[in-house]
């Protein structure tokens, strides 16, 4: 009911209301998005595993006790080329489905920590879009696209929301991970045009992506695929006290709103 509920919502701010309503929508929706940061006992034990307990309590703070941080939000069009750079022929990259689980599951413990198999099916299953680059029958690494209402980061979705007029063609890159053995081999670019040809055949129309500030690879590699920075947002929270703004309005950025 609640997921149901987070999607009408979400449809109705992407019909684009009055200027007085969309605080309130924003609000409900945050409400709504509280709901699904619940953290299983499952991810808790798995990243306390993984990671030990000093990374546990400090992902516990971030998320719950105190954050400052910077990201960046950035766009490319659904119909942007790219640039010409093709992974070696030994990998070959596809759309992802549930035969994928377990082995995506295995990824994904090394790229966010605290990820459960059953929300692995969840998402493969509830209108998110897997890639995956494989070599020699091995998955080496995925991009994930997820429209806004299934986010669990409920500030950051916020952010997005009060930075960029979101519409119902739009989609995240939620995440994207390379096994280290493969970075520099050209399976980022592959990966995101292959994501970006996936989404465009259901309507997708524009593509955004965020990332820390500070995290200067990863600006690079968005810049070299087609992204365009758009702002910079400012994530605060101190216990119950959160505060989300708009820092900078950069250069070269997409208009607000879809691409048309």
């Amino acid at each position: 009911m609640v997921d149901k509920h987070r999607r009408d919502l979400y449809q109705r701010f992407c019909e684009r209301l009055g200027p007085d309503e969309h605080d309130d929508i924003l609000s409900e929706i945050g409400r709504l998005q509280g709901s699904s940061m619940r953290v299983s006992l499952e991810e808790i034990l798995t990243y306390r595993r993984d990671y030990g307990a000093i990374r546990l309590v400090k992902a516990f703070s971030q998320h719950f006790l105190y954050r400052n941080e910077t990201r960046i939000i950035a766009s490319v069009p659904t119909t942007s080329p790219g640039p010409d750079e093709r992974c070696s022929e030994d990998i070959r990259i596809r759309s992802a489905d549930l035969k994928d689980l377990e082995p995506l599951h295995e990824l994904l413990l090394g790229s966010e920590g605290r990820v459960s198999i059953t929300r692995v099916r969840e998402r493969l299953s509830s209108g998110c879009s897997y890639v995956v680059a494989l070599h020699e029958g091995r998955i080496v690494g995925y991009a994930v696209a997820s429209p806004f209402e299934l986010l669990r980061d409920r500030m950051l979705t916020r952010a997005i929301f009060k930075a960029v007029q979101i519409s119902a063609s739009d989609r995240l890159v939620a995440n994207a991970f390379i096994h280290p053995s493969y970075r520099g081999k050209r399976v980022f670019p592959s990966l995101h045009r292959s994501l970006q040809e996936l989404v465009s055949r259901t309507g997708v129309r524009r593509l955004l992506s965020v990332f820390k500030k500070d995290n200067q690879a990863s600006r690079a590699s968005h810049r070299r695929i087609g992204y365009q920075e758009i702002c910079e947002v400012r994530l605060w929270r101190l216990l119950f006290l959160e505060r989300t703004w708009e820092s900078a309005r950069l250069e070269g950025q997409w208009p607000r709103g879809p691409v048309e």
